[in-house]
């Protein structure tokens, strides 16, 4: 069969490297005129690297929803540097009736070190360690950021860049609109500066995504029909990171992001290859306020009405035919400018830090105290009222889940974090 050849160039590499500098080169792209399947050919220089691709007429983006059904090398990480890469394909699918005249398309593959990643990485949680995805924006996810597979059966992260950024962490008194005493010192407003970007949860976990890696489900709402799109609860700190409710291990700071063997985040790293973990109460802060001073991540003050738009609380969580507040499926509501949804209300979500009165003094990545009885929840739950419903807002948690304390984890879940360097095994 005959086919249209077309010689195109490469890009540019994307980001700048810590270490090593990928490239490539001898991109071409070649269309089979019957099936229409296309297939873009390259060779990546001396260093492994991120491959992902766009296609331009005009040099204008034929846009990612365009390109969603691409198979091979291609959004992902590609080690082949000593033969010829390549990646199909199929514009039919997604852009009907289109045949690519000799000239008229571009392939622009881009590659991305490894240490300076693209800003979604989708895990997929039914493959073991291979089911890793990259892609430069929401655009070319293969579905819509809020479809059930990203809620179901894979982990959607994105890129948070916080490299250096000077921010204020914490809450000044007039932002919120009422008397918070009792928090004054624990949300002290105080300079904060991060080192490093990090992959961010783009949901808190799920009730499924809790499933695939565990093969259980601990949660009070389980027994609903929307169950798997609702946020896990009812899993202490210490289950997290320990694995056991009776351990006195103090994990977090002294050891890391060490955990320990049986623990909900072994299994997850087991079943993933990602070192994933919780992330810091500052960590966890900068990706919920997006940018933005002011009590909500939506960028306004607080009243019930711009709550609404975001956040599940005592004002809109109360279903008729059960006769009370519960959780939500995640990313009903409006997300932040980073696209993280469900930041304030639904649950509060646990960070690593033991919980202590905020410093005065600025931070650079902080670890929070050295030791402690509770450790920091951030966020809201679903019973929370208006007031006690902003981004700053810091409450604590006994790490354990028996006896007496064990309802205060039913409101409580965790957005996974891991760092935006990709291993290269």
């Amino acid at each position: 069969m005959i086919k249209k050849k077309m010689v195109t160039l490469a890009s540019a590499v994307v980001a700048s490297a810590l270490f090593g500098s990928p490239s490539v080169s001898n991109v071409a792209l070649e269309q089979e005129p019957y099936t229409r399947v296309v297939t873009v050919t390259y060779s990546l220089g001396a260093e492994p690297a991120i491959v992902t691709a766009d296609f331009r007429t005009n040099n204008v983006s034929i846009g990612g929803a365009n390109m969603r059904r691409v198979a091979g090398d291609i959004n992902k990480l590609v080690t082949n540097t000593l033969s010829t890469c390549s990646f199909t394909w199929v514009p039919d699918r997604e852009w009907a009736g289109r045949v690519i005249d000799d000239g008229s398309v571009k392939a622009v593959v881009c590659v991305w070190a490894t240490n300076c990643p693209p800003d979604y990485m989708a895990i997929d949680l039914r493959v073991v360690t291979n089911g890793i995805s990259f892609y430069a924006d929401a655009s070319f996810l293969p579905y819509a950021v809020t479809n059930d597979y990203y809620r179901h059966d894979a982990l959607l992260m994105r890129r948070i860049h916080a490299t250096d950024v000077e921010w204020a962490m914490g809450v000044a008194e007039p932002d919120i609109g009422r008397d918070h005493n009792n928090n004054r010192d624990r949300e002290k407003l105080h300079q904060v500066r991060l080192s490093a970007d990090y992959y961010m949860g783009v949901f808190p976990l799920t009730q499924q995504q809790y499933y695939r890696a565990t093969q259980s489900r601990p949660s009070v709402f389980v027994n609903r029909d929307d169950a798997y799109s609702r946020p896990v609860e009812g899993v202490s700190y210490n289950m997290y990171r320990a694995g056991s409710d009776t351990t006195d291990w103090a994990g977090w700071a002294s050891a890391g992001h060490v955990v320990k063997d049986g623990s909900v985040l072994q299994k997850f790293r087991a079943l993933t290859g990602v070192e994933l973990d919780l992330p810091t109460d500052a960590q966890w802060e900068y990706a919920a306020r997006a940018g933005v001073s002011l009590p909500l991540p939506n960028g306004k003050r607080a009243s019930a009405e711009s709550l609404d738009e975001i956040a599940w609380y005592s004002g809109n969580s109360y279903i008729e035919e059960r006769g009370q507040m519960e959780t939500h499926p995640v990313g009903l509501k409006a997300p932040n400018a980073w696209g993280l949804y469900d930041v304030l209300g639904n649950t509060q979500e646990m960070v690593l830090d033991y919980h202590a009165n905020a410093p005065s003094e600025a931070q650079v990545d902080s670890v929070g105290a050295s030791n402690g009885s509770s450790r920091v929840l951030r966020s809201g739950t679903y019973d929370y009222g208006l007031s006690d419903s902003y981004v700053s807002m810091r409450a604590l948690g006994d790490p354990r889940n028996n006896g007496s304390n064990s309802s205060s984890w039913r409101k409580v879940s965790a957005r996974l974090c891991c760092p935006a360097v990709v291993s290269v095994k």
